[in-house]
């Protein structure tokens, strides 16, 4: 199944798309549109591509456009993420380079001194959450005018040197020599899959493709095609009833001795305690990865609760003017628990759904 490619659907009009997420594991992929990731609870390992980043609570994580980028839960806390797409061509007017220019992760601005900006990102993506959730009359505009202030923020405060930034549009062009190896790779993860064999089906030999992979993807392909496995095993323990000895062989591991050294190296936890921490839902309602978003008996809605007060706290902590009541909160929680989430599909493009990549 190739999914490198993620076609994004806008819907409503609006040249943004906004999605909350508690998927354990997200396979490496690409789109045109710019990205923010806002981690609201648990921890992430977060590739995009040769960076690697360790992401807590409040992180936020910016993706530029047709970056490969893949995410991982990272610890035993429920992984809940909150992201926003943004359309290029919606700025094209007023930055006519917006896609070819490159901005640096916020993560790492925020440990250089940039904590205010990345408030104020942290607040504009609540406020479009919100704003997306309650569809009040004119949040169409609204939408799109706090669009525009994340750009700005963007450009004022994360922009790369030109000098860096043309060294990763030169990164990005030579990536496109290994995408039919991440296709092939994740077609046959599942395989034994030697290494060996991974090069004869790309002719290449062993030595170059250890050597070109490494240098485009940042790890080897031994670390990638076990992190390909890893996040299949977690998104089956968290899923489905599988007994986790047909979960090592279903994924493609050696045997039950590695998966729970590895496991237990990356997660720290034993894949019982992680599965006890994580199941979310029954093996009936598994989203089987080509099933349309509107299949409202497949979604699951993540913590709610949690949702809410990361929302409202990065709301309150920019927004002195305003204090927010319980009322504020308990007509949010209400939107989000009613059973219209396919209707807030349609409107607004937010999911609650555990998140895959479509192919073109």
């Amino acid at each position: 199944m190739k999914n490198l490619h993620e076609y994004v659907y806008y819907l409503d009009g609006l040249p943004i798309r906004v999605f909350v997420h508690n998927q354990h594991y997200v396979p490496p992929h690409w789109h045109k549109e710019i990205e923010l990731l806002l981690v609201l609870s648990g921890r992430a390992q977060i590739s995009i591509g040769q960076l690697r980043l360790d992401a807590a609570e409040d992180d936020v994580v910016i993706v530029n456009c047709n970056e490969v980028h893949s995410t991982s839960s990272a610890g035993e806390e429920p992984l809940i993420i909150a992201g926003l797409q943004i359309d290029p061509e919606f700025c094209g007017l007023l930055l006519p380079d917006i896609a070819r220019i490159w901005f640096r992760n916020g993560a790492l601005l925020e440990r250089e001194g940039k904590q205010s900006a990345m408030d104020w990102l942290r607040y504009y993506l609540a406020r479009i959450i919100w704003e997306t959730i309650e569809t009040d009359e004119g949040y169409q505009v609204a939408l799109q005018g706090m669009a525009y202030l994340i750009i700005s923020y963007l450009t004022r405060n994360c922009r790369q040197a030109p000098a860096a930034a043309e060294a990763m549009e030169r990164s990005l062009d030579e990536f496109g020599r290994i995408r039919p190896i991440l296709d092939y790779i994740d077609a046959h993860y599942m395989d034994k899959l030697s290494l060996d064999e991974i090069a004869r089906s790309q002719n290449m030999s062993y030595f170059y493709l250890s050597h070109l992979f490494k240098a485009q993807v940042g790890v080897s392909l031994s670390e990638y095609l076990n992190s390909i496995r890893m996040g299949k095993a977690l998104d089956l323990l968290a899923y489905s009833d599988q007994k986790i000895i047909d979960i090592v062989y279903t994924c493609g591991f050696s045997g039950p001795d590695f998966f729970y050294k590895a496991f237990k190296e990356k997660q720290r936890c034993t894949p019982l305690e992680y599965r006890s921490k994580h199941r979310l839902r029954t093996p009936s309602t598994l989203h089987d990865g080509n099933s349309n978003f509107g299949d409202t008996e497949r979604n699951t809605i993540p913590q709610a609760e949690i949702i809410v007060a990361r929302l409202f706290f990065y709301l309150e902590r920019q927004n002195q003017d305003r204090s927010f009541s319980k009322s504020d909160r308990d007509a949010l929680m209400s939107l989000i628990q009613r059973n219209n989430l396919k209707k807030l599909r349609c409107i607004s493009g937010m999911h609650f759904t555990p998140y895959t990549p479509r192919s073109e």
